[in-house]
């Protein structure tokens, strides 16, 4: 079974988080759409990947979430956790 992907897209002073083409819901920080994301992700009970957007389009931030019955391959460079310094307060 496929991952389940959502998106954090900036969008002038809203962060947006998106499933597939559709936007879930609209946040006014960076912070608060990452975990709704993130909850929503745990909710779900399957492995997620949550992807941070720039405004610019390039990924920012990647987080992964692996549900406890899905095996970890360590050396499978798509589930390693990528973070990088966020500016939201």
């Amino acid at each position: 079974m496929q991952p389940l992907v959502y998106d954090i897209v900036p969008d002038g002073n809203a962060w947006h988080f998106r499933h597939g083409s559709s936007v879930s819901m609209s946040y006014l920080s960076r912070s608060a759409a990452i975990r709704a994301a993130e909850a929503h992700a745990l909710q779900a009970g399957r492995t997620a990947h949550i992807r941070v957007f720039r405004v610019d389009g390039t990924i920012d931030e990647e987080r992964v979430f692996i549900r406890a019955s899905d095996q970890y391959d360590e050396t499978d460079p798509s589930l390693h956790l990528h973070r990088s310094p966020s500016n939201d307060p």
